[in-house]
């Protein structure tokens, strides 16, 4: 009882746990969409039942969000989106329907740079641009209320980072030293401290999406450099834990680079990312049959139902997370149909 108590006055940025989580079937599971040229508000789709419901705005939309890195995170049943100011992040609580300062805000004052950033279990991970072109882990426990670094620990920048129980696996990206666009693989045990190679992709990529569903992760486009011409990949590999192989799967209908790759309900979307051509980012959600081997259009973001402000030059840049929320949030958003 008193833990339901302080449930129900906690503060909106405070990281006290529900007392009781909602059954199974009072839950549903979707994706919250953002874009960080800010001139979106975020939405949430629910693939099961097709339906788009838009979010509060966030503050991080006037924080020259276009200009930065930024990444969607969810953790503990909120949404946390991560700006290159780490201590200007927002997250969203779907209980309180409300945005609010992140709770390491003060803690990470003095840290600017953020590269890809995930959760690993109650953790928020951040890869920092450190200086002398190195790249730092950082890692948030909310169970502690407590920050730690690794230090510099990799020479390596725009890679795929994907979570797999306390593992953090690092695919392809590039080297901070020649830019030379990397095939290797490694993963990070983040309660050993202890770094163990992979095997490496087919193709080499940087700025891929990524996700993992079932002992297996999945990546897919991001681009290659090949004497100082750029070209976006469209290709897939999919990577067995158990059997330490990549095997290619079906490709995207488009290149993309920089987008999401998310799981809801056990089925793999990708959304967001630019294509193949110069400044077009693609609005279409799109998802993987495993049985069929193939990308099927899946919904096609209603940006001119979400829009916040007349459309600038800069394009729109769709980053996701999935997030599961109690039915009764719904009530507290505004529907909005495709």
């Amino acid at each position: 009882m008193t833990g339901a108590l302080e449930w129900l006055d906690r503060p909106t940025d405070c990281d006290v746990p529900r007392p009781h989580p909602p059954r199974k079937a009072l839950m549903t599971n979707g994706i919250v969409i953002m874009d960080i040229s800010g001139q979106l508000q975020p939405c949430f789709y629910l693939p099961a039942t097709d339906e788009w419901y838009l979010l509060p705005a966030t503050e991080c939309r006037r924080l020259d969000m276009g200009h930065g890195d930024h990444e969607t995170v969810s953790c503990q049943g909120k949404v946390f989106i991560i700006t290159d100011d780490l201590a200007r992040s927002q997250c969203y609580d779907p209980d309180s329907n409300r945005w609010s300062p992140v709770s390491w805000a003060n803690k990470l004052s003095f840290l600017t740079a953020a590269v890809p950033a995930l959760a690993v279990k109650n953790k928020i991970c951040f890869f920092i641009n450190e200086e002398f072109r190195s790249t730092a882990l950082w890692i948030y426990s909310f169970d502690s209320n407590s920050l730690s670094s690794l230090g510099n620990w990799i020479d390596r920048a725009c890679f795929c980072a994907v979570a797999v129980d306390r593992y953090i696996y690092v695919l392809g990206g590039n080297l901070w030293s020649t830019r030379k666009v990397l095939s290797e693989c490694t993963r990070f045990d983040t309660e050993k401290n202890e770094w163990q190679k992979i095997a490496p992709l087919n193709e080499a990529r940087k700025n891929a999406l990524g996700a993992c569903k079932n002992e297996k992760i999945f990546i897919a486009g991001g681009w290659y450099l090949d004497w100082f011409q750029v070209e976006l990949l469209n290709t897939c590999e999919v990577y067995n834990i158990l059997t330490d192989e990549w095997q290619f799967i079906a490709s995207l209908a488009l290149c993309r680079t920089l987008g999401s790759m998310v799981v809801v309900d056990e089925t793999l979307y990708v959304l967001g990312g630019g294509c193949q051509s110069a400044g077009k980012f693609s609005d279409k959600v799109k998802y993987y049959n495993h049985e069929d081997n193939e990308w099927n259009d899946k919904a096609t973001v209603p940006v001119n139902k979400i829009t916040l402000r007349e459309r600038e030059e800069e394009p729109y840049h769709f980053k996701g997370c999935s997030l599961r929320v109690f039915k009764g949030v719904l009530t507290k958003l505004q529907s909005i149909s495709e």
